[in-house]
C-alpha cells in the first residue's frame, strides 16, 4: 500500500484596511479555491470601518484555516505584512491585497507550476484590472508588462511587472526574508527581487488569467508617486549584495531615466542637472535607456 503524498502548504497572505466593501469578496475568492491545502492568514492596519467585524465572522466560520490579525495602530502597508509573514507557516506565500479577487484554479496551476520547476522561487501569472464601480474589465496586465523569465537580471528591468496578488513565492527556501520597512509601498516588489537573488533562483511566468486587480480611488499607485521609492529599491539591493550591482544596474538606469526625462519634460532643469552630477549612475546606460524612452522601443 502507497500512501498519498501531501501536497505543499501554501500561506495566503491578505492585508486590509478599511476595505469593508470588498474584503467578503477577497476572502471568498481564496475559499473557493480548488487546491486545499492552505492556510488563510490576514492583517489588518487598524481599519475604522466594519472590515475588522467582518475578518471575525469570517474566522468563526473558517477556524481551522483562518488567522486574523487586528490592531488599532495604523503602521502602514509594509509592517502590516511583515506581521502577517511571521505567522505563515506553508512552504508557498501567496499575496493579496484586501481588495483584490482570485479567480478558480490558480494555487494549484502555480503549484503545479513550481512542481515541474524546481529552479525557481518565484512565479506569477497575468491578472485583469477592472473598475471598481462599473465593474468593467480594464485592461490585462500582460499588454503593459513585459514577461519575465529568468534571473535577477531579467527580472530588474525597471518594470513592476506584476501586480502582487499574481505572485507566488518559495518562501520555505528562503525562511527569514522579510518586507523591507525602509520601503513603504513597493517592498512586495523588491521581495520578489530580493528572494531571487537569495535563493540564486528563476523567475517564471505561467500563462493564463487567474487574479482580478481592483481599480478605485483609494489605490496606492493613485496617490503615490513611486518612481523615486522604485529607484531606492535598486539602491538598497545593490549595496547589500553588490556581487549583482552588475544585474541590478538596467533596472536602476531605467527608473533613473524616468525621472530625468519627465523633469527635463517639466522643466525643472536644475534638478535634473543635478541628477546628472550624480555619480551613482552609469552614464553610457542612462543615455541608452534615454533613448530608447524617448524612440519607445
Amino acid at each position: 500500500m502507497t500512501c498519498k503524498r501531501q501536497e505543499p502548504k501554501v500561506s495566503c497572505l491578505v492585508i486590509t484596511y478599511n476595505q469593508e466593501n470588498f474584503i467578503r469578496e477577497t476572502l471568498d475568492s481564496i475559499l473557493r479555491q480548488d487546491y486545499k491545502n492552505f492556510e488563510i492568514i490576514v492583517s489588518d492596519d487598524g481599519s475604522t470601518d466594519k472590515t475588522q467585524e467582518i475578518l471575525e465572522a469570517y474566522k468563526k466560520n473558517n477556524p481551522d484555516i483562518l488567522t486574523v490579525l487586528t490592531q488599532q495602530e495604523n503602521v502602514g502597508i509594509t509592517k502590516n505584512t511583515n506581521r502577517a509573514l511571521v505567522k505563515c507557516t506553508g512552504q508557498y506565500l501567496a499575496l493579496i491585497g484586501g481588495d483584490d479577487i482570485w479567480l478558480p484554479g490558480k494555487l494549484a496551476k502555480q503549484i503545479q507550476w513550481f512542481q515541474k520547476n524546481n529552479d525557481a522561487s518565484v512565479c506569477y501569472h497575468d491578472v485583469v484590472a477592472f473598475d471598481s464601480k462599473t465593474k468593467r474589465e480594464l485592461y490585462l496586465f500582460k499588454d503593459h508588462h513585459r514577461q519575465l523569465v529568468g534571473g535577477i537580471a531579467e527580472a530588474s528591468n525597471g518594470d513592476c511587472f506584476a501586480a502582487a496578488c499574481s505572485v507566488m513565492i518559495d518562501i520555505g527556501r528562503v525562511p527569514d526574508l522579510i518586507f523591507d520597512e525602509g520601503l513603504p509601498h513597493v517592498s512586495d516588489w523588491f521581495f520578489v527581487l530580493e528572494a531571487l537573488i537569495k535563493t540564486n533562483r528563476k523567475i517564471g511566468y505561467i500563462d493564463g488569467l487567474y487574479a482580478k486587480y481592483r481599480k478605485h480611488s483609494h489605490n496606492i499607485t493613485h496617490l503615490k508617486d513611486l518612481r523615486f521609492e522604485f529607484l531606492e529599491g535598486y539602491k538598497i539591493l545593490s549595496e547589500r549584495y553588490p556581487k549583482y550591482k552588475k544585474e541590478l544596474k538596467n533596472g536602476y538606469s531605467i527608473y533613473y531615466s524616468v525621472i530625468l526625462l519627465n523633469m527635463l519634460k517639466n522643466f525643472k532643469l536644475t534638478s535634473a542637472f543635478k541628477m546628472l552630477l550624480n555619480r551613482s549612475v552609469n552614464f553610457k546606460s542612462l543615455l541608452k535607456c534615454c533613448v530608447r524612452r524617448i524612440l519607445k522601443i
